[in-house]
């Protein structure tokens, strides 16, 4: 359903596990066979040093209600059944950025 690029909207539990709040994440897998897709962070909080920001322009279709950044470095795996809207889709070029930045960070490696 999600695509690798999408931005999408998930409910976040807070730690009491009762109350969730609703964050934008950025597909970077599509759905294995369970629904589980991986999903990187984004934050309107400017401050992270692991993080790619994201703009009007970054996006093909869609966008987010004010200035974010894609956390790099804050990586969750969720199912697409919790996923509830979806914001928009990445630049083919911004994704990349973000995959390549994903990529020195973990170390990723083809093959």
């Amino acid at each position: 359903m999600y695509q690798p690029g999408d931005v999408v909207l998930v409910p976040f539990p807070f730690s009491d596990l009762e109350t969730v709040k609703k964050r934008p994440v950025l597909v970077l897998h599509c759905a294995d066979h369970h629904g589980d897709v991986a999903c990187l962070a984004v934050t309107s909080s400017p401050q992270h040093q692991q993080s790619v920001p994201l703009h009007e322009e970054s996006f093909i279709d869609g966008k987010l209600p004010k200035p974010s950044w894609v956390r790099y470095g804050k990586i969750y795996t969720l199912n697409e059944s919790i996923m509830v809207g979806r914001f928009g889709s990445l630049q083919k070029s911004v994704f990349e950025k973000v995959r390549m930045r994903f990529c020195e960070h973990f170390g990723c490696w083809e093959g």
